[in-house]
């Protein structure tokens, strides 16, 4: 299976979505993705010292490094 990049918009809005304290499976249905992929941005947010209102002041090839 193809592999599709994910656009920045669209992990901030991941992120925007959970940090307002929405479901998965609302996330993924909202933006169009698996549930998988929704988790695994989420993942990556926490994971990270990141808060959210930092993401937006990310350049988009830091946000994806």
């Amino acid at each position: 299976m193809e592999r599709h990049r994910i656009s920045t918009n669209k992990i901030r809005n991941i992120i925007l979505n959970y940090s307002l304290g929405r479901n998965i499976t609302q996330i993924a249905t909202k933006q169009k993705m698996t549930r998988y992929t929704a988790r695994k941005y989420i993942s990556y947010f926490n994971k990270s010292d990141l808060q959210f209102t930092h993401i937006y002041d990310l350049k988009s090839s830091e946000l994806l490094a």
